[in-house]
């Protein structure tokens, strides 16, 4: 999380990463040639004086913090509601592991609503690399052209479409100003999604 790392970063007095930076890591794993490590940059900075352990804790406490006070995103419940009136079933394809996801949905009672998790780990690389949203429609039994996926960075559309899904875009503050070009649309918030017609076109 960009803000939990730039608070952890002015603690121990280094420059928080530059969001340019940043942003070539958001969808990716750490597994990923290509993802910026923050802890890493952080070490690199402080030397020997501070260890891992007490960068990850104040890290940790200011990602808690921020989690506690966030909001579901706007339209979440709505369009879960819809899909579930619609009889359509929603998974998770994420890069990042299952621990990280259920520290997002455990405190707000989502867990049930996801029929999959679909995370990477192990042998199963994260976005751009497409395998956890193939993974996430074989254990839900269904075509990827025929499913819809929702995703707010430009890694995570570049893997859904090369799953062979259509693709919605819903940018968050930290990856708007990206390109989503590739995405079949580009949505203001989930609220915006009609699950009947995401595209003029149903998938059901």
């Amino acid at each position: 999380m960009f803000h939990a790392w730039a608070h952890t970063y002015a603690t121990f007095g280094a420059v928080p990463i530059e969001h340019a930076d940043w942003c070539t890591s958001l969808g990716r794993n750490e597994s990923d040639p290509l993802y910026v490590d923050p802890l890493a940059r952080l070490l690199d900075h402080v030397g020997d004086e501070i260890s891992a352990d007490e960068i990850q804790s104040v890290r940790r406490a200011e990602r808690d913090r921020l989690l506690a006070a966030a909001p579901p995103a706007p339209g979440l419940d709505e369009l879960l509601d819809q899909a579930l009136g619609l009889g359509i079933e929603v998974a998770i394809a994420s890069s990042s592991p299952r621990d990280w996801l259920d520290r997002h949905l455990v405190p707000r009672n989502l867990v049930h609503r996801f029929s999959v998790m679909s995370c990477a780990g192990g042998d199963v690389p994260g976005k751009p690399d497409p395998t956890v949203y193939r993974k996430a429609c074989q254990a839900l039994g269904v075509d990827p052209v025929r499913a819809l996926a929702v995703e707010d960075s430009p890694h995570g559309v570049t893997a859904a479409k090369a799953a062979g899904m259509i693709c919605i875009a819903v940018p968050t503050p930290i990856s708007g100003p990206l390109d989503f070009t590739h995405a079949d649309a580009v949505v203001d918030t989930l609220a915006d999604i009609d699950l009947r017609h995401p595209l003029g076109t149903s998938i059901e």
